[in-house]
């Protein structure tokens, strides 16, 4: 199995912020890359990935889900694409909600930016399937970890570092240089007590 009892519970508790949901919890794993072939390679890498369809329409639009794992203790997870390009930003808030990181399997320039954003704005772990992490993740919030050639490996780190505490303070992220802080913080002013 992917994950123990204990540790599935974990993710679980920590995606409902400490209350136990009476059903199963469905939880998103993105996987970071250009074209289908990023699709195709987890789909074959990771059989125990139980696919939406025969051939997924995300593997030829570059979006959605395209199938998922039985996590065990009634946690589910789904992996989705998100396409890199400028133009569907606007996309990548609202489709990341309940989603615990992503598996980077490609580091173009347009992938890279998707993946800052997920590591600096959404504050996501990130798993790089490789040996390095590219410097543009250096210093993430959540923390960017090479997770090796093995697909399963690499999905075992990306949720086990997941289960970390949430990251807290101002960090600086590479892209704008100036230190950002969570999105807690960005509410608003204080109340009074």
């Amino acid at each position: 199995p992917l994950l123990g009892p204990a540790d599935a519970h974990a993710l679980r508790s920590r995606l409902f912020r400490g209350r136990a949901p009476a059903r199963a919890v469905v939880a998103k794993v993105f996987v970071l890359g250009s074209g289908p072939a990023v699709g195709r390679r987890l789909l074959r890498e990771l059989p125990q990935v139980a696919r939406v369809s025969p051939e997924p329409d995300a593997l030829r639009s570059g979006f959605g889900t395209l199938g998922r794992l039985e996590a065990g203790e009634g946690l589910k997870l789904d992996f989705c694409l998100l396409p890199a390009a400028e133009a569907t930003r606007p996309l990548w808030r609202p489709f990341s909600t309940r989603s615990v990181g992503a598996l980077l399997l490609d580091t173009s320039e347009p992938v890279l930016r998707l993946a800052r954003y997920f590591a600096w704005e959404i504050r996501l772990p990130l798993v790089v399937a490789g040996s390095s992490v590219p410097g543009a993740l250096a210093g993430a919030p959540a923390g960017a970890l090479a997770g090796g050639d093995d697909l399963l490996e690499a999905l075992r780190t990306l949720v086990l570092q997941a289960l970390g505490p949430a990251p807290l303070g101002v960090t600086e992220s590479p892209e704008s240089g100036a230190g950002t802080q969570p999105e807690q913080w960005q509410a608003g002013p204080a109340q009074p007590v």
